[in-house]
């Protein structure tokens, strides 16, 4: 399903990914653990081509990533679902809407799109919110919709960027099991997080990064801080490979500290891009709005108009009228003398009632 072969990725000189090689089979569910800046987002990006890798070889569906051409790379994120931190819902779309988006970026007619969103939002457990807004929504209800946009074009993979990271303990249990039920399904599921708790309990796959290398990989816990210890251990006793740092203990300062600025450089710069694509897309979507309200109330009032227009000319006998409005016009009068000679009919008998004195 995912196949990294003796994959290298270095920025300036600094390490992303360093001789990894990994195979995730289909269906697994493997949690992705490490430090900050070990190497995990390099992970993802090389998997959705976002980036391109110096050497080796990534292989995702059957399809290698790492030679394939720009017109190939919609198809094959279209074939990865992503669930991120901070939810990134549209604020002025509803529930629905914003599940349907992701449907209507990749050409699915509203036919379909009707029929196959409604049993995603069951599946998430918020079949009921389908027209709220994401701010009537709890942090655990955002996600839920963050994970039915990800899921509803049925993706093969599923790439969660630690989903629990802004919901209470209770809150991401629930994500959790709900994640659990996807991968039931079928659906591969890789998981970067923190929660050690949640990776302790769930006694899935573990894929431990530090400084690009990968220091664990097995069933079990989050225990990543004892194997890197022990990797240190043997390079203390053969010699160290620099760039191998430890958990809990401060790495020399000059190194420790051009990383930190070049992290929080790189983090700022994304988040101020996250923020700019977010405001555009909300602006795109204020603005598309206002012409569909623009033009909504341009056909209303052309058809009032019309209407005020037609009733002058019915009221003043105008020949010209269509064949329809001649048929509108002459069954309203129809019904006009009908109600008229009913009245006379009533009054008629009432009086003759009276002249004769009531007999029959």
């Amino acid at each position: 399903m995912i196949e990294f072969s003796h994959v290298t990725k270095s920025y300036d000189g600094n390490i992303g990914l360093d001789d990894v090689s990994i195979n995730i089979d289909s269906g697994e569910f493997v949690f992705l653990v490490g430090p900050s800046g070990a190497g995990k987002s390099t992970f993802i990006k090389l998997i959705l081509k976002e980036i391109d890798a110096d050497s080796g070889r990534i292989t995702v569906n059957g399809h290698e990533v790492t030679t394939m051409s720009n017109r190939l790379i919609p198809e094959h994120r279209r074939n990865i679902g992503i669930v991120f931190q901070d939810f990134r819902l549209l604020a002025n779309k509803t529930v629905f809407e914003n599940v349907a988006f992701a449907m209507e970026i990749t050409h699915q007619t509203p036919r379909t799109i009707k029929r196959q969103v409604p049993p995603v939002l069951s599946l998430v457990g918020i079949g009921d919110y389908v027209d709220r807004y994401p701010d009537e929504l709890s942090a655990g209800e955002q996600q839920r919709v963050a994970i039915a946009r990800a899921i509803v074009n049925r993706p093969t993979v599923l790439i969660a960027d630690e989903p629990t990271g802004n919901l209470d303990p209770d809150t991401a249990w629930e994500i959790m099991k709900l994640l659990e039920r996807i991968n039931e399904k079928g659906t591969t599921i890789l998981m970067v997080t923190h929660a050690k708790d949640i990776v302790d309990r769930m006694n899935k796959r573990v894929i431990a990064i530090d400084n690009g290398r990968v220091i664990q990989d097995e069933f079990g816990k989050y225990d990543y801080h004892a194997n890197l210890r022990r990797v240190v251990s043997s390079e203390e006793e053969n010699g160290p490979e620099e760039g191998l740092g430890t958990i809990g203990t401060k790495p020399a300062p000059a190194k420790k500290t051009h990383r930190d600025k070049k992290r929080i450089k790189t983090d700022e710069k994304k988040n101020r891009q996250l923020e700019k694509d977010r405001i555009k897309e909300d602006k795109e979507a204020q603005r598309i709005a206002a012409i569909k309200a623009k033009e909504d109330a341009k056909f209303a009032a052309e058809e009032q108009k019309k209407e005020k227009k037609k009733a002058r000319r019915v009221a003043r006998g105008d020949k010209n009228l269509t064949h329809d409005e001649v048929a509108d016009a002459l069954a309203a009068a129809a019904a006009e003398a009908e109600d008229e000679a009913r009245k006379e009919a009533e009054l008629a008998y009432s009086g003759s009632d009276k002249k004769e004195g009531g007999k029959d």
